[in-house]
C-alpha cells in the first residue's frame, strides 16, 4: 500500500468508474462487474518520477538534434507507454516540447503516464540547454537560439526581460512548473559541470513570473553554489 513493509496477502479491491471504492479482505462482486483474477500478482501505487523527460528519453542526442518533430514525438510516445509499463503512472516532464503527448494520453488515444510538463528547458548562451554548435553564432536578441527552441524543447534566454518572456511563453502552453538550467551538466557540450550559468536577476525574473501564475521553478544544478543561489 506504500506505507507497510509487508504484502497484505489475500486482498480484494473494488473499483468504481476511474477510482478505488473499497480495498477488504473478501468484497462480493457487483452483479455485472468485471472481475480480474490477480492471484500470484502484487497491486500497487502508481509510482512518481519527479526528474523525466519524455521527450528526450528515448533518441540518442544526434537524433534528438537532427530528426523530424514527429519522429521524435512517436518516440516520445513508444517511450511514454513502456514508462507507463514500468509502473509510473504520473511524471513531471522537466524539459522538452511534451505539450502535444500529453494532450493525446490525457485523451487516451495513446497510452502513457499523466504528465506535468515544464515545456522548453530554459538555458543561458552557452549553458546546459544550449546544444548549438559555433556555426550558429551570433544569436540576435530575442530571437530563438536553434531548432530546439524553434521546436520548443529549449528557449535560450539572456537577460532578466528574456527570461521572462520564455517562462511566460510557456506557462501560456500550458507548463505546470517552469524549468532553468542553473548550471552545467554531464551532456553539456559547452558548460563544465561546476559552473553557475543564470545570474541572480535572471532566476528571480523567472520565480516571479512563475509565481504570479501560481507555480514554481525548478532548477537543473549539480553544484553547492548553483543551488543556493537558486533558492536564495
Amino acid at each position: 500500500d506504500g506505507t507497510n513493509e509487508q504484502l497484505a496477502e489475500g486482498m480484494s479491491v473494488l473499483v468504481e468508474g476511474n477510482k478505488i471504492a473499497k480495498i477488504a479482505k473478501a468484497i462480493p462482486a457487483p452483479a455485472g462487474a468485471t472481475v480480474i483474477d490477480a492471484k500470484g500478482k502484487v497491486l500497487m501505487p502508481g509510482l512518481t518520477d519527479a526528474h523525466w523527460h519524455v521527450m528526450f528519453a528515448n533518441p540518442t542526442m544526434p537524433v534528438l538534434l537532427t530528426a523530424d518533430i514527429g519522429y521524435l514525438t512517436l518516440l516520445g510516445a513508444k517511450g511514454a507507454g513502456e514508462t507507463l509499463m514500468r509502473g509510473f503512472t504520473t511524471v513531471r516532464d522537466v524539459g522538452g516540447s511534451s505539450f502535444g503527448l500529453k494532450r493525446a494520453i490525457d485523451e487516451r488515444r495513446v497510452s502513457g503516464p499523466r504528465i506535468y510538463p515544464s515545456g522548453a528547458m530554459i538555458s543561458v548562451t552557452s549553458g546546459h540547454g544550449d546544444f548549438r554548435s559555433g556555426h550558429d553564432l551570433p544569436r540576435t536578441l530575442g530571437a530563438p537560439g536553434s531548432r530546439l527552441d524553434r521546436d520548443g524543447h529549449t528557449a535560450i534566454a539572456d537577460s532578466p526581460d528574456e527570461v521572462r518572456l520564455r517562462t511566460r511563453e510557456q506557462l501560456m502552453r500550458g507548463a505546470s512548473q517552469i524549468k532553468l538550467t542553473a548550471g552545467g551538466g554531464v551532456s553539456s557540450p559547452h558548460s563544465p559541470l561546476d559552473v553557475i550559468t543564470f545570474t541572480e536577476a535572471e532566476v528571480r525574473a523567472a520565480v516571479e513570473a512563475a509565481r504570479n501564475w501560481g507555480t514554481y521553478v525548478t532548477v537543473h544544478a549539480y553544484t553547492s553554489e548553483a543551488i543556493r543561489q537558486a533558492i536564495s
